[in-house]
Order: C-alpha cells, then structure tokens, then sequence
C-alpha cells in the first residue's frame, strides 16, 4: 500500500492541475467573449449608421458618400483620367463595369490608346539604351532629355490630352464600392494612385523638353497640368491619396518651375505670369482632412475583429494593422481577452488630439503639440509586449507611424511651391534689372504682391545673392531645402 500512495497522490494532484487548467480556460473563454462586446456610440464607433447587414458599422457609404458630394459626370476628373489610363486605373478586385458605371461611364475596353508606363515602353523598346528614368527630372538647368524618354512621351500624346482635360475639372472621385465589397474598408485597393505618379512624370517630361525648345507656353500648360492634378488627387479621403499628391506631383512640378526660373528663358512677364499662377492654385486640401477617413478605417477593423471568428482575427490584424514582424500568433486571438470597446475609445481620443494638432495656426506650435502627442501615446504603449497587446492601446502603433510625418509631408510642399514663386519672381527681377536683388523685400510690390514666408519657421527665408547667383534657403525638415541659382 505504500508504495501506492505516492503514485495515488500524483494522480490526485495532477487531476487536480488538469481541472484548475479547464476551469481557468473555460473562464478565459467567457473573459473573451465578454471583452469582445462593445457598444456602438460616439466614443467608440463614433457614428451609429448606416449598418450593414451583419450589423456593422457600414464606414465605406458613408466616405463614398462624402467624397461624392457636388461630383457630376460634367466636374469629375476621374471620368477623362480613367479614359487616359484604361482599365488599369480600376481595382481588379471590383465587377467590370462596377466603378465605371457608377461614374456614369460606359464600359472601359481592355485595350486602348491608354497611358503606357515608361516600364512598358523600356521593354517594348529592348534594343534601344534607356537613359535616366523620367521620376529623377533634373533639378538645375540646362537639362538633358534622353531620347528614349522623348519617344515615351511621343508615344503618349493622346493620354496626354485627356489628362490635360482631366486636370481642369474641379473635383475627382473614385467609388472604393464597385459592387464587390472588400470585407474591411482598409483592404481597399487604389491602382489609380500609381497612374497619378505615372501621369504626373509624363506631363512634366513633356514640359521639360517644351522649355528646352523655348515653348513656354507649352511648358506652362503642363506646369499647372501638373499642380492640378496634385489638388484633384488631394482632395481623396486616403492619407496614401494625399501624400503622393504632395511627392509625387506637387514637388516635382515645383523643381520643374524652379529649373524654368534658372533657365533664362522666361521673359520678365512670363516669369511674373507663371508666379501669380501658382499662387491663385492656392495650398493643396490639408491632410488633417484625412483624418476621418483613417479613422474610420482603423474603426472598421476594430469592430471587424469583434464580430469574427478568431482565426479570421489573427488574420486580418496581422494583415492590415500590425506594423512589424512581431504581431500576436493566430491562437493568440482565440485566447486573449482583448479590450475592443476601450481600445475604441483609445483610437478616437488619440485621433482627437491629432486633429487638434493639425488645426494650430502654424507649423512650430503644430509640431510642438504632435511631439507632446506622440509622447503621451507612446507611455500608454511602453512596458512588456505582450502586456501591451492586452491593453486598450495595441492598436496605436498604427497611428504613431503617421501623423507627424503627414505634416512634414504637408510642410515640405508649401515650402516648395513658396521657394518656386520666389525663385520666378528673382528671375523677373533679374531680367528687368540685370542681377538679382539684395533682399526678397524688393520683390515686393512689383514682382510679387507678397513675399512668404517659410512655413517651417514662419520667418522669411534665409536668402543671399550676388549680381549673379543667389542661394534661397528652408529650415526644412531634416536638412535645409535649397534653390541655389547661378
């Protein structure tokens, strides 16, 4: 007998273990279930309707809806974009005629007289030595055009036209719901923002090789193609949308002005002309307007991942909302009482403040308050990984990625087109008078009405010139933003 009651205890205890285990995942599993829950209000999901009918939060109408506020087949830019890039410019993943029917379009065919990617036109093209690739336009004069690249935009005189005629309408929209709904709003894919970029090289390779034949009329048509185009793709609900207006377009066409204004070949009324242009275009939509949409994306997947089944969950957070290789495994979901309702809460507190930000007049007190911002977000999400997963604040990691260098962004392009209006307002000047002023105060009233300031320091631009040069500085964001101009 006693050399059985060890081996009875053991059992005994390890019955014991095995139970106290079940009981301890069982009450886990309720825990899971309970924290899963949340209610739908302004602090959580922020708007109540319209719902779907799994009862979801339908985020998709209602930035659909936004975003096509006051759009008639007659303003919207997308209907001549979408005619100049074909088929392409559509998600794969909607019904063939979904979004173009919506538009009032008829059907798009495969094949067209349609923007070629320089990509394509390279491979089409094997046996001919391509130069450098048109994104990397030259920033100071004289310029260089590869012949290759001159045959591309010969090659793209029809698609040209109608971005042209695309860049003139007042408003762009694009449907994210052309029939075949994403089951997230953020799985949403946007193929024409890559043609937005394509678009934006095209035209403003053409208007490089227009200045160097002295057509600067041409050149100008292109220009403000360019920054058109920029304010279209600006006013979409994305923050992507809005980012690749200001690096993709807006930029590039800025240096593209300055490298006119180095030219020499601008007469002093051309010069004055093309400055007073880009002043009436005026800032591009801000994007603290963007915040709402992101928000709403963020929002959707939150109560996506409360109403699914936990293995979905793993997938789908891992997929679309974690930011490194170190999201939770997929039995962590199952498992883990994750807080929704809190962490809801959390995701709108935090954009509340990020909106609060934005809206502060100038850029030294915006970034002071984003810095202070991101700090107080970044103690919430301090301590041990897997205790922050746990917490209302594991879903900030996306956030904290974003809104700072979204107004880098934003600051960097008002930068740019500021140091392009006075560079072609030193460029009037110096043909007027033979060399270039002493100061940017002598611009002012003649060449330009005002001279602004730099947006980073809300100072005048650090500015020195000889009778034949002049270098025209930014704070900038990491380093100085320079136009040095012989």
């Amino acid at each position: 007998m006693r050399l059985h009651l060890p081996r009875r205890r053991i059992w005994r205890f390890t019955i014991y273990v095995i139970s106290l285990v079940l009981v301890l995942i069982a009450a886990d599993l309720i825990l899971v279930q309970v924290r899963r829950s949340f209610t739908y209000g302004y602090d959580t999901t922020r708007i109540v309707g319209p719902v779907m009918p799994d009862g979801r939060i339908d985020y998709m109408s209602v930035l659909d809806a936004q975003a096509a506020e006051g759009v008639t087949f007659e303003n919207n830019a997308a209907v001549p974009f979408l005619e100049a890039v074909g088929r392409s410019g559509l998600s794969p993943t909607q019904l063939p005629d979904g979004i173009t029917s919506k538009l009032g379009m008829p059907h798009l065919p495969e094949q067209g007289d349609y923007l070629v990617r320089y990509d394509d036109f390279v491979k089409q093209h094997d046996g001919m030595a391509a130069g450098g690739y048109p994104a990397d336009l030259p920033t100071t004069w004289p310029v260089t055009i590869d012949p290759l690249a001159a045959q591309w935009v010969k090659a793209n005189e029809h698609p040209l036209e109608l971005l042209i005629e695309a860049s003139k309408r007042s408003r762009f929209f694009i449907p994210f719901d052309g029939g075949n709904r994403p089951s997230v709003l953020a799985s949403v894919l946007l193929p024409h923002v890559g043609l937005f970029r394509e678009s934006g090289r095209l035209l403003l390779m053409r208007a490089m090789m227009r200045l160097n034949a002295g057509d600067i009329a041409g050149f100008r048509e292109d220009l403000l193609a360019t920054h058109r185009l920029a304010r279209l793709l600006g006013q979409s609900p994305t923050a992507v949308e809005r980012v690749q207006a200001r690096e993709s377009l807006e930029i590039p066409a800025c240096q593209a002005g300055r490298v006119a204004a180095a030219s020499g070949k601008l007469s002093a009324e051309q010069a004055r002309s093309l400055a007073a242009d880009l002043a009436d275009l005026g800032d591009l939509p801000p994007m603290s307007d963007t915040i709402d949409g992101e928000r709403f994306m963020v929002l959707d997947v939150m109560q996506t991942l409360a109403t699914i089944p936990p293995d979905r969950g793993a997938e789908l957070f891992n997929g679309v909302m974690a930011t490194d290789a170190l999201g939770p495994p997929n039995f962590w979901f199952r498992f883990a009482p994750l807080p929704y309702e809190a962490a809801m809460r959390r995701m709108n507190h935090c954009y509340d403040g990020a909106l609060a930000a934005m809206h502060l007049p100038n850029y030294p007190r915006r970034i002071a308050a984003m810095n202070l911002w991101e700090e107080e977000n970044a103690k919430s999400s301090s301590g041990l990984y897997m205790f922050y997963i746990l917490s209302p604040s594991f879903p900030m990691r996306q956030l904290l990625l974003s809104i700072v260098r979204m107004e880098q962004r934003e600051e960097t392009a008002r930068t740019q087109m500021r140091l392009t209006r006075i560079a072609l307002g030193l460029a009037a000047y110096k043909v007027d008078n033979g060399g270039y002023p002493r100061s940017l105060e002598e611009l002012s009233p003649a060449y330009l009405p005002k001279v602004p300031n730099d947006p980073f320091s809300e100072r005048p631009f650090d500015y020195a010139a000889t009778s034949k040069a002049y270098t025209l500085k930014s704070v900038g964001v990491h380093s100085a933003i320079v136009a040095n101009v012989p």
